[in-house]
């Protein structure tokens, strides 16, 4: 199926950044992949691509108006707050409070219209397919699905432990490996329950997140303790809530993981399933991007120490990383999340925080260590490339 011209040109339109409208607070907002891959699933023709061109370029329009008004709105906060710090202007520690209470709370005022727009493109989207009405309904659930995932994974990028995972993401890149010999049907039916509490309780989820966000910045900002305390409380239990259902579906595609490829492949299911549960843990990005560029940029010398320095920081990270996640997991049991500065409100929680955080400083060491392996034959000009590429806001 060839989609329109005007469609495909309408998808190509977006100015503003997606990432960069989720780094402002204006979540949730559906990319231009997760719609065509929904016109994809609803097989929608030419004429109906025609006809729904126009209410996706109106979305992404009242998108991009959100963004700047948001974006405008701040800005004048953040030049009162400049001009009083220089001096140029008297303002009192009250009036200051107040600019930095509507800089926090202002993408608060812009989520209701996200929420209405967004159902508003769904609908229109599933009404002019002539699918058969399970059909859509399945696209439509996966839609929501993605966008909803992914709004929460661009909220956790500083933290250890996910709760933005589909599960099906990880097999799909498991059945060509521990996976290839589990039965498909029996997968698609741990998955096809594994989706149905998922997508009972996401909305739920990522509501309670969004909104937890800007109540902790403003709680922060006139020091309410108490409340967030509460609020980490409520975060911890979410993510207990989350990693149950998760678990129970990678414990089930284990099992047929071990009856189709015994231990190894079980084992190999779920030390993947671990990895992307506690992302940042077994791996570094950074680190990947500089053994990439030295891959594809440096001589042979260089080249040659990759492979080794890379193997070895694996391997030097793992019994931390296990031991970081088991001390994250045993944060959330006792309602306290160890990368939040609020943990240092629950003074029950300071032993387990210094663990926490002699873990975080070996843990370094060691990507320190990795680092210098691999650089070690590169010039300073190369390192200089290396610091712009990982520098570069495009990346993220």
């Amino acid at each position: 199926m060839v989609p329109s011209l005007a469609l495909v040109l309408t998808l190509a339109s977006t100015t503003a950044d997606p990432a960069s409208m989720a780094a402002d607070g204006l979540l949730p907002v559906a990319r231009p992949t997760h719609v065509r891959a929904f016109t994809e699933a609803l097989q929608l023709d030419r004429g109906q691509l025609d006809t729904v061109s126009l209410v996706i370029e109106d979305y992404e329009s009242s998108m991009r108006d959100a963004h700047d008004a948001l974006v405008a709105r701040a800005q004048a906060s953040r030049d009162k707050l400049d001009a009083a710090f220089s001096g140029r202007r008297r303002l009192s520690m009250d009036a200051i409070r107040t600019i930095r209470e509507d800089i926090e709370s202002a993408p608060r005022d812009v989520w209701p219209e996200l929420d209405d727009r967004f159902e508003e493109l769904l609908d229109t989207l599933t009404i002019v397919s002539v699918l058969p009405a399970a059909q859509v309904d399945a696209a439509a659930r996966t839609f929501r699905r993605q966008v909803l995932l992914q709004a929460m994974f661009n909220d956790q990028t500083a933290s250890y432990a996910a709760t933005a995972l589909d599960v099906a993401n990880l097999v799909d890149t498991a059945l060509a490996e521990e996976l290839a010999d589990v039965d498909t049907s029996s997968l698609e039916g741990v998955l096809a329950t594994y989706h149905q509490t998922l997508d009972s309780r996401l909305s739920g989820w990522f509501k309670a997140r969004r909104a937890a966000h800007v109540s902790d910045g403003l709680a922060s900002i006139v020091g309410d303790d108490v409340t967030r305390i509460e609020l980490m409380k409520a975060s911890a239990e979410r993510w207990l809530e989350q990693t149950a259902m998760h678990e129970q579906a990678i414990e089930a595609i284990a099992t047929l993981a071990d009856a189709a490829g015994g231990d190894r492949a079980r084992s190999a299911w779920l030390r993947r399933a671990q990895r992307v549960r506690f992302p940042g843990l077994y791996d570094d990005d950074r680190l990947e991007v500089i053994s990439e560029w030295v891959l594809a940029n440096g001589n042979e010398l260089q080249r040659a120490a990759v492979p080794a320095a890379y193997a070895a920081w694996l391997e030097s990270a793992r019994p931390v990383a296990m031991k970081m996640a088991a001390l994250l997991r045993q944060g959330f049991e006792q309602g306290v999340d160890l990368q939040h500065d609020a943990v240092a409100l629950k003074p029950e929680a300071v032993e387990l925080r210094r663990t926490w955080l002699q873990s975080s400083g070996d843990r370094q060491v060691r990507l320190e260590t990795a680092r210098a392996a691999i650089e070690r034959h590169l010039t300073d000009g190369q390192r200089a490339a290396i610091r712009r590429v990982i520098m570069d806001p495009r990346r993220r």
